[in-house]
Parts: structure tokens; C-alpha cells; sequence
């Protein structure tokens, strides 16, 4: 620094590589600021200047130029918001006015180094002077390189205890107090969402709560990771459960990264500096106000140029009642305006408090006439859809989920059914009245009349509505489903839901691990068991109690003859 004969100076780092036009950015903070003493930048490994993550080192999942792009894109604010109480001195410009005035470096205190610009920094704001981030530039920093590690970590803890013995307001008060408000958060969330636009798909969809267990999750998991792999980033733009609120994630770029909205309108402005080049909608079901995202979407798409698609994973777009269960709680396919019009009001099965069956889908209809392909996961799904919304002809395609369940799972063995015919009959999934627990719950009383050694289990969510003597085994969980059938001998599994599954990774499950079982006919699973030809099924010729009790013990001497003879155990996958 002695040597230093210009206006300013800069501090490298060996282990760090800039971008281009990196120099004039770093000092451009100087010709507005007479009082500035320092200046830096972003990088991926520089405490308060990291990024993505606040106050880490984080590995560079992108270029170098990919990611000083999107910051050079921000624009600097001239205020108060960038200031700091030091800089960081992987890469840092210095006012050599201000070096003058405050002196150099403690050498004798500090030694090899680590908090000797801090210590200088605070020196510096002691006498009036400044410290700023360059919110427009970012700098690869390849931490560790100046020191080993754990001399790093000795050196940090020894110069950080001289620090706050120099000063204890800055260190124990300041220090924390910027850590906790985080006032870059803005700058790194605007980067994250500028790093995004490349083959940009946003992603509308149900936020995820910290316990949940669904199928529904698994595929948006399943669906942003083949997106990804595809070369798509990814924006996810989520609703909390009956609400209104929303948020926007620049996952592919930041998990981390959650930026809330005002409503769901204020998505526009991301087709405004972004490319959009896609927009799936993958749910809106449990969403307090549907009709103002789909007309907020429909306007977006007169105005821009992107690929709108729809995955059918209910029948929101038919009914509020989104499992297609009449008032009565029954599986509802009339699709009649009449019928729907007098069904409505006193159904209490709508996830959503509307009575007009015409406007419901009058504001449906003109998505599907936008729309550029509506994802159906069943044939029955969409042949039920079709009748309602023919404008989607020419603009479907019918995909079956894969598996969630991992081949090394596959582990069922059909118990063999000893002399005195004790048979175990489970249920899986959500024990409810729309996923059939009432019919699950009067089925078991009456088999007892034919096998009074007959048992009874539950493997999912209970909502504690189950008989007195059904055994409750815990949550459904695919990675063990066959192993804990087998550990208690469950024979066959009875299946009653009576929602019009648009499909059923539980019916697909069964079928994979050779589980029998018996399902209604409404709805995906019954069409999978025809499909498939799936021999170790039955499904009842109605939805009703009397036609599952039937189905159950046509299935109960069908697995009495398996079992008494293994080698006809076979699977029909």
C-alpha cells in the first residue's frame, strides 16, 4: 500500500477470479461519494457479500458471467440501504485519501492476517468515512485459498476476541443486528430472479407444508426436477391453503429464495424483465380466489408469447366440488347444468364456496380455449372432461404418473392363510368418508359374519373414525408399504374410495407390489385394473355397501385358493 501512487487501490484475493468490466463497477461508487472509504462486491464466499446464501460459502452452481449478469442488471440505489459497517477484503476498493487519514494496517495486532480490514474499516468509520457493497457486481471467490482451514478458524476466533474488545457496540451490536434484518435480501432475491431467465417455466402450484405426505407433491417434485434436467429454470409461484397469498421461488437458482406478493396480479411484472417461455398451472385447488389467477393468466397471454399448459390432478374445472361428489356423497358424472345448478348449493363437499355452476365454468372455458395442452393423468379423467370443455380436443395428452415406489421396495409376499382361516384385511391412504372409511367401517362388521377370524388394519392417516377393533399401523409410506403388508400378514387390502381418482399411486403401488385388493368402479384405479388386466382385483359393480361386500369376499376365496397353492401366486403388472 506504501507504493500505491493513484487515487485509489484494490484488494485481490489470489483465489479469486472477476468478470469483465469487473474494475469499473467496483469503483464507481467513489465519484458519488466523497466520503467513501471502501467498496465490494458480491461473490459466492464473502460473509455479509455472500450470495446466494447470507453469511456462508456457497459453491458457484452457474458461470461466472451467467451469474455478473444478473447483477450487472441491478441498478444502484445512491442511499443508505448499501452501506455496512466494513468491507470484506477478498476484493475491495480503497480511497487512498481515506488510507491517508486513517493509517495503515495493524500489522503487529493482527499478524498473518484475518480481521485486519475490519479493524481498519471501523478505524475509518470512526473518523467519518464510509463503506459500501457494489450491488452490481459479482466476484468468484474460491474461499479457503488463502488459508488452510484450520488456521483460518485459529486466526479468526483469536482476531475476532480483538475486535470486540476494540469495539464492542460494532461487534456485539451492529454485527448481529445487520445479520438479523438482512438488508440485501432484495438485491439477492432480484439476482436470483434475473439468474432464472433462461428457458424460464413457471410453476403455479400449491405450496408444500413442512409435514406433508401426498402424491401430488411427489410429482411437482418429480415434474420441476425433469424440467430442470431439460435445461428449464424454474419459478415457483405457490398459494398457501385457502388464502390468497402467494409467493414467488427462483428454485433452480436459490431454494432458499421466497418472495412474498401483494396478490397473484403482481406476477406480471416478471414477464415484463424476464422471459417467460412456458406456464404450467398444476393446481389451483384449495386457493381462495381461482377466477382472478385464471384472468390474470388469460390477459398475460394475449399480451405475451408463451406455452400455457394444465395439469388435470382434480375436477376443479368441473365443480367446486373438486372430487366430482354430489351432495349426497356420491361420485357425480351427469355433468349436467341443471342437475350441478340444484347440487351446488347444499353440497358440502366444495373446496370453494360458489353456487353458479355456469360462471364457474364459463371462466374455465376461456382458459381451456388459451390453453396449449391440458395434461390428463387417466382416459377416464378425460372423458369426463371432454363432454364440458370439447374446446381441448386436438390439445391433450394422456400420461400415467410413473412410480414413486422404488424397485428395491417391491418386497410383498401373500401370507398363506393357515386351517383356521384367519385372514387380514388392510386399508391405505387417508381413513376419511371421501376415500370411503364409512363403507371400509360397515364392510368389516359384516365379513366377521362369514370369517369371524378376519382382522382389520389401517396403514395412513386416520381421522380416528375407525371401529373399536381396526388396528391402527401408522402413516402410508411407499417405501415400506410392502414390507409392513407382509409383517402383518395382510392378505388383501380394501380400497373404497369413492372420489373419481384422475389417478392413484396407491392402486398403482398395489399392483406393483402383487397386493389383492378391491376398489369401486369409478374413477382411475378401477381403469388401471381393466387396463392391465390385473388379475389379483376385483372391482364392485357399484358404488355401494352391499356391491364392495360382494367384490371383498369373491377376493377373500380367490386368495384362500392362492394360498393354498404358492406356485399360483402370480402378479399381473
Amino acid at each position: 500500500m506504501s507504493l500505491i501512487k493513484t487515487d485509489f487501490a484494490v484488494w485481490l484475493n489470489s483465489d479469486t477470479v472477476v468478470p469483465e468490466y469487473w474494475l469499473e463497477r467496483l469503483l464507481a461508487p467513489f465519484e458519488k461519494e466523497p466520503k467513501l472509504a471502501t467498496a465490494t462486491p458480491f461473490t459466492n464466499s464473502g460473509v455479509i457479500f455472500s450470495y446466494p446464501n447470507f453469511g456462508k460459502d456457497n459453491e458457484l452452481e452457474f458461470s461466472l458471467q451467467e451469474v455478473d449478469r444478473a447483477f450487472q442488471k441491478i441498478e444502484p440505489t445512491d442511499n443508505q440501504l448499501e452501506e455496512t459497517y466494513s468491507g470484506t477484503g477478498f476484493c475491495m476498493a480503497i480511497n487512498m485519501k481515506c488510507w491517508k487519514d486513517v493509517g495503515e494496517l495493524d500489522i503487529e495486532a493482527f499478524g498473518k492476517g484475518y480481521g485486519e480490514e475490519n479493524d481498519w474499516c471501523m478505524r475509518a468509520t470512526q473518523k467519518g468515512w464510509k463503506h459500501k457493497l457494489v450491488n452490481n457486481l459479482f466476484v468468484h471467490h474460491f474461499h479457503g485459498g488463502s488459508f488452510l482451514s484450520e488456521e483460518k478458524r485459529a486466526l479468526s476466533n483469536r482476531n475476532r476476541q480483538i475486535l470486540i474488545s476494540r469495539y464492542p457496540k460494532v461487534m456485539l451490536e451492529e454485527v448481529p443486528s445487520f445479520f438479523e434484518q438482512d438488508p440485501w435480501r432484495p438485491f439477492r432475491q432480484l439476482a436470483s430472479l434475473l439468474l432464472s431467465n433462461k428457458d424460464l417455466t413457471l410453476f403455479i402450484d400449491l405450496s408444500s407444508q413442512k409435514n406433508d405426505v401426498s402424491g401430488a407433491l411427489d410429482y411437482s417434485k418429480r415434474e420441476i426436477q425433469n424440467l430442470e434436467n431439460s435445461g428449464e429454470r424454474v419459478i415457483t409461484v405457490t398459494f398457501e391453503r385457502f388464502s390468497d397469498q402467494w409467493s414467488i421461488s427462483p428454485i433452480s437458482v436459490d431454494k432458499n429464495c421466497s418472495i412474498k406478493l401483494k396478490s397473484f396480479s403482481e406476477i406480471k411484472w416478471l414477464f415484463y424483465f424476464l422471459e417467460v417461455k412456458k406456464v404450467i398451472i398444476n393446481n389451483l385447488a384449495f386457493l381462495k380466489n381461482p377466477e382472478s389467477v385464471i384472468t390474470t393468466i388469460c390477459r398475460l397471454k394475449q399480451e405475451k408469447d408463451f406455452r400455457l399448459e394444465y395439469r388435470w390432478h382434480d375436477y376443479l374445472a368441473l365443480c367446486p366440488s373438486f372430487f366430482l361428489l354430489t351432495s349426497e356423497n356420491r361420485p357425480c358424472q351427469f355433468i349436467d347444468t341443471a342437475y350441478c345448478q340444484s347440487c351446488l348449493p347444499k353440497n358440502t363437499n366444495r373446496t370453494i364456496l360458489r353456487e353458479d355452476i355456469v360462471q364457474w365454468r364459463f371462466v374455465y372455458s376461456r382458459l381451456f380455449s388459451m390453453v396449449d395442452n391440458v395434461r390428463f393423468f387417466s382416459e377416464y379423467s378425460l372423458k369426463i372432461t371432454i363432454k364440458v370443455y370439447p374446446q381441448i380436443v386436438g390439445k391433450y395428452s394422456v400420461v400415467e404418473h410413473l412410480p414413486l415406489i422404488r424397485n428395491e421396495d417391491l418386497t410383498y409376499q401373500l401370507p398363506k392363510i393357515q386351517k383356521d382361516k384367519q385372514i387380514n384385511i388392510g386399508f391405505i391412504g387417508n381413513f376419511c368418508p371421501v376415500k370411503g372409511s364409512d363403507y371400509f367401517n360397515k364392510v368389516s362388521i359384516k365379513i366377521k359374519k362369514y370369517y369371524p377370524n378376519c382382522n382389520f388394519f389401517i396403514l395412513g392417516i386416520t381421522d380416528g373414525s375407525q371401529e373399536k377393533d381396526i388396528v391402527y399401523l401408522g402413516k402410508y409410506d411407499r417405501s415400506n408399504l410392502g414390507q409392513k403388508l407382509t409383517d402383518h400378514a395382510i392378505h388383501l387390502v380394501i380400497y373404497p374410495s369413492q372420489c373419481n381418482e384422475t389417478f392413484s399411486y396407491a392402486a398403482q403401488e398395489l399392483m406393483l407390489l402383487g397386493v389383492p385388493f378391491v376398489v369401486f368402479p369409478c374413477g382411475a384405479p378401477a381403469e388401471r385394473i381393466k387396463k392391465y388386466q390385473y388379475k389379483l382385483a376385483e372391482v364392485a359393480e357399484a358404488v355401494d355397501e352391499e356391491s364392495l361386500l360382494r367384490a371383498t369376499l369373491k377376493l377373500i376365496e380367490k386368495v384362500i385358493r392362492i394360498s393354498a397353492s404358492p406356485s399360483a401366486h402370480y402378479r399381473s403388472l
